[in-house]
């Protein structure tokens, strides 16, 4: 028996509320009957991911600024064993600043595992958490014009440090992209390590 406890509305959406323990293998079952349908967790992502549109909107940090936020925003993380994956997206200024959410894939093996058979060995496999900043928020905006005040100059100089390893590192892929594995000499492959 699939228990439906009632209807909920997100981003003028309906939702089913579906938390009984054969909730999820019902909706495996309705996805293998419709081909052309996809069911997910409202949790499981950010909305304007899950509802798909055609508008895309620009982010307010550009791809450097938020490369070298994500470190900010991981160090604040708690130590578990859980696996955290620290993205951007350009979602809307009035949305929240940061939203976590688990992946859908992750959540629906680790559900079927507690019931057992040949399922239960994703039971035993860390829990995996995405961090979604939303780049566009103002408390993210401030937080980035922080970090320029008070550390470009050293992010700078590390750059400049590093920069030659990266020069380097992409020459030797261009080098070798066309190779195989076993063709690459092994000291392209030291070097790249």
């Amino acid at each position: 028996m699939i228990t439906l406890m009632g209807y909920q509305k997100v981003k003028q959406r309906n939702v089913l509320v579906m938390d009984g323990h054969l909730d999820m293998h019902f909706i495996n079952q309705l996805e293998t009957k419709f081909k052309d349908s996809h069911f997910v967790r409202v949790d499981s992502d950010v909305i304007d991911k899950l509802i798909q549109k055609d508008e895309k909107r620009e982010s307010k940090l550009t791809v450097d600024h938020q490369n070298e936020l994500k470190p900010v925003f991981h160090v604040q993380l708690p130590d578990t064993k859980a696996n955290y994956n620290v993205a951007f997206e350009s979602l809307d200024e009035n949305d929240s600043p940061v939203v976590i959410t688990q992946m859908e894939f992750m959540r629906r093996m680790k559900d079927m595992s507690q019931l057992g058979g040949p399922m239960s060995f994703y039971g035993e496999m860390p829990n995996q958490y995405n961090i979604v900043i939303n780049s566009n928020h103002p408390l993210v905006t401030r937080i980035n014009e922080e970090k320029e005040k008070k550390c470009r100059k050293e992010l700078d100089k590390i750059t400049e440090k590093i920069k030659p390893l990266v020069d380097n590192k992409s020459e030797l892929d261009k080098a070798n992209k066309d190779k195989k594995e076993e063709e690459i000499a092994q000291a392209d492959k030291d070097r790249i390590a």
